[in-house]
């Protein structure tokens, strides 16, 4: 596809552009309609079947694009370090019906990378719980734009940042499938199930299952460990409008 045929729906889950209250992260500075040509020039080289490490993406039409250095002058930082803060460089502010305490905007660290996360019309309309969100296309969009990321940390598109830690807890209650250890568990299980004939057996399949939920442990400890050191290290920002 042409970038002359790319058009592209700012859906109402991407804060990034707006214009009055607040901006909790990340922040587009430049015109919108600067962006987005900007954005739809690069989506044709943009391979939304595969992911950046050049595997099978997990989800057709759901990619995670890395700017250009010469968009990077479009957007602020969502993130800051917390090394020297003091209670006066916070601020408190409601956002998406929780208030919560955020760094100041003039604390937003420079931005060393940024990801879009953009929608095919195709894979938006091929989710059945994106109902609410197609019905924001208007005929002619072609691409949707979920979220903006910018950060001053310079990672590839296969870094996933830690989540807050409310959002963790709220994923080992069930919002995020990644967390579900029972779930995982019982693919796993199953996988060598039908894999290995001495899973058959009662005992060495009791062995793989501990050995299967172990992993599983460890993998979670690990993404805790992750989450507590980032949140200890950098603080989210927030911009007054």
């Amino acid at each position: 596809m042409d970038n002359k045929d790319i058009r592209i729906a700012v859906l109402s889950i991407c804060p990034a552009f707006n214009t009055t209250g607040y901006v909790v992260g990340s922040r587009v500075h430049a015109p919108q309609s600067d962006f987005l040509q900007s954005l739809s020039e690069i989506i044709p080289d943009y391979d939304f079947k595969v992911k950046a490490d050049g595997g099978q993406a997990d989800h057709a039409g759901q990619g995670k694009i890395k700017l250009p250095k010469s968009m990077l002058k479009m957007v602020a930082s969502g993130d800051g370090l917390l090394e020297g803060r003091s209670p006066g460089d916070f601020i408190n502010c409601e956002w998406r019906k929780q208030v919560g305490q955020y760094l100041r905007s003039e604390f937003a660290a420079p931005v060393k990378s940024c990801f879009a996360i953009v929608y095919t019309r195709a894979a938006l309309e091929g989710d059945p719980e994106s109902k609410f969100f197609v019905d924001q296309l208007e005929p002619e969009h072609t691409h949707a734009l979920v979220a903006v990321i910018a950060s001053g940390l310079d990672v590839n598109a296969e870094y996933e940042p830690p989540v807050s830690y409310k959002t963790f807890v709220k994923n080992l209650a069930g919002a995020n499938n990644a967390f579900d250890i029972l779930g995982r568990l019982s693919k796993q299980m199953d996988k060598h199930r039908d894999d290995t004939k001495e899973f058959r057996d009662s005992k060495n399949g009791l062995t793989k299952q501990i050995g299967i939920l172990k992993d599983e442990v460890v993998r979670l400890v690990g993404m805790a460990k992750e989450t507590d050191a980032h949140h200890t290290k950098w603080g989210t920002v927030a911009y007054e409008l």
